[in-house]
């Protein structure tokens, strides 16, 4: 009954494979598919990370994951790359997602730690 939510739409394929595409100047850990917020902290789907395969099968692709603290966000070559307290995620969406996702992370009061 719900087996099809987990499979990537054509549209998400495209986004994801689009996404993968970009030479990013910095090391990502993963992308991130059907990214939303709740809180400061960020939902969706990994796909590439870096620690797939390892012990820990949450991040094997696509798994639904949390980040951590999202501190920051930025538009790199049509794509929203996210950052975190502890990784660096490229999100792969449409630009009228792309939009909202980063107002809402734009709007969100930062992280402060004592």
């Amino acid at each position: 009954m719900f087996d099809d939510i987990f499979e990537l739409s054509d549209q998400e394929k495209i986004a994801l494979k689009k996404s993968r595409e970009i030479k990013i100047p910095f090391p990502i850990s993963g992308y991130l598919v059907r990214a939303s917020m709740i809180g400061p902290i960020c939902f969706g789907m990994v796909y590439h990370h870096v620690k797939a395969g390892r012990a820990k099968k949450k991040f094997n692709d696509g798994s639904f994951i949390h980040t951590s603290c999202v501190v920051d966000c930025l538009e790199y070559d049509g794509c929203v790359v996210v950052f975190t307290l502890n990784s660096v995620y490229l999100c792969a969406t449409t630009s009228y997602d792309k939009f909202l996702f980063m107002s809402e992370i734009k709007s969100l009061e930062k992280p402060t730690f004592h």
